[in-house]
């Protein structure tokens, strides 16, 4: 009679190897999934900060170049040379640093370039190849913010001027020409500027004489300037 059992746990031994074996493959293929997702998830913090910058798109890091799309942006393109005499070609800036610095409270920083506080005014005297003509030139300050800049991200700001300045925009003021080819500007950065450093453009459009048609000039400045976070300022956020 106890010969009989045998065969009863040799199925029973069988079956369990083969319940062990399915259990096995079904966490291996659980474990797959979830190695896979997360895989497939980008570090939240990196993932807004380059999004929030242009320089990511759907969760996926961009193939083209950062020189390659600079060259592709037309308005980061810069003229090389004049084509008519009546043309107006910025030659230099005067960021008035210790002026500027002293009344934003960052004169005590080891840096040497101008560094300014978001939304507060700060002064700006270009130089030009020749009179500024009020009538018939118009001046636009371009900013850009990265290495990747946006007008859609806020990372490319036009800076046109305005008849008020507030808090709650890039804005300038055309204060005035002085003596030496130079116009005398106040800026005003929102109080929810990016913080960091500023690349500027100076970009000029004349009307030409007895025609419609506008010669433009577009310059990309050596000098760049770096804003903070503001304490003083009423409605300034943390970004």
């Amino acid at each position: 009679m106890p010969g009989r059992r045998r065969p009863a746990l040799q199925y029973s031994d069988d079956a369990t190897r083969k319940r062990k074996r399915q259990h096995s493959a079904s966490t291996d293929d659980e474990s797959s999934r979830r190695g896979k997702r997360r895989r497939s998830s980008p570090n939240t913090s990196e993932s807004r900060r380059h999004k929030k910058l242009g320089e990511e798109s759907s969760g996926r890091k961009r193939m083209t170049g950062t020189k390659e799309f600079i060259e592709k942006m037309k308005s980061l393109k810069t003229s090389t040379r004049k084509i008519e005499a009546s043309q107006l070609k910025p030659e230099k800036v005067d960021f008035h640093i210790e002026e500027n610095r002293a009344g934003h409270h960052t004169d005590e920083y080891a840096m040497e370039s101008l560094i300014i506080r978001r939304g507060q005014e700060f002064k700006v005297t270009l130089a030009f190849d020749r009179p500024f003509d009020l009538r018939k030139d118009q001046l636009t300050l371009q900013l850009t913010f990265g290495t990747r800049p946006q007008k859609s991200k806020n990372s490319l700001i036009r800076v046109k001027e305005a008849k008020e300045l507030s808090t709650s925009s890039w804005g300038m003021r055309v204060d005035g020409t002085v003596p030496g080819n130079n116009v005398n500007l106040t800026l005003m950065s929102p109080a929810n500027a990016f913080v960091g450093e500023y690349s500027v453009y100076v970009e000029t459009k004349t009307k030409k004489t007895g025609s419609e048609e506008c010669l433009r000039f577009r310059k990309k400045l050596n000098e760049t300037f770096f804003v903070l976070f503001n304490a003083w300022c009423k409605g300034t956020v943390l970004v």
